[in-house]
């Protein structure tokens, strides 16, 4: 997910003031991206991997429209004749709220966009979802920024750049329904360990925990 405080399934929350300007950029820059053999040094959006990706894009634009989302792309286009390649034009879904449909994980060229007047309801509703991967915010805002880093519900988070989710030398992992521990980074030895308290006592005496005595005669 990313929070956007300047003008600069995946969601981002848009603060109002930069809404009406941000949204026309976006849908320009998703009515050109270009669509096709991913194999091509130029292309950017590759096919679907089936009939049930597509179907399953399709249900969820269905949805969002049943609850009155703007929509922009999103269909099956043509690209090399075949019947057998599911080619799409990646979706841009305007919501008016986080309805189930924005929280359920697709896995298809789909941005919903939630426009929010605060920090504390942007974070709120990034963290109301059961995914927990990556996450970024866009600001200029240092405290925005700390406060953002210190509340997001994710395995990674970001400032200034997007959600990859796949930084190199980074540790990769998420939390809820993403989460499992973590992949890479210095720490990620520790996965492959067991955890053991050993105690060895050196003396002659036998010491009880937590300043236990016992008065034996």
């Amino acid at each position: 997910r990313d929070l956007h405080s300047f003008p600069t399934r995946r969601s981002s929350d848009l603060h109002e003031s930069v809404y009406d300007q941000l949204i026309p950029r976006l849908k320009q820059v998703y009515g050109s991206v270009s669509i096709g053999d991913p194999r091509e040094p130029n292309t950017l959006v590759g096919p679907l991997i089936d009939s049930r990706s597509l179907h399953a894009m399709q249900s969820a634009l269905t949805s969002a429209r049943r609850g009155k989302a703007t929509i922009t792309g999103g269909e099956r286009i043509d690209v090399d004749g075949s019947k057998e390649s599911f080619y799409v034009r990646p979706a841009l879904v305007e919501v008016a709220d986080q309805s189930d449909i924005v929280k359920r994980e697709t896995f298809a060229p789909i941005l919903y966009i939630l426009k929010y007047r605060d920090l504390d309801e942007a974070i709120a509703l990034h963290n109301d979802v059961p995914q927990g991967l990556s996450s970024s915010i866009f600001t200029l805002n240092m405290r925005e920024a700390e406060r953002f880093l210190a509340t997001s519900d994710c395995g990674i988070a970001n400032v200034n750049i997007g959600t990859s989710g796949a930084e190199i030398g980074g540790a990769f992992g998420g939390e809820k329904e993403t989460g499992g521990g973590r992949e890479s980074g210095s720490d990620a030895w520790k996965q492959y360990m067991r955890r053991a308290t050993n105690t060895i006592n050196y003396g002659t005496d036998l010491p009880l925990a937590q300043g236990v005595s016992f008065d034996i005669d």
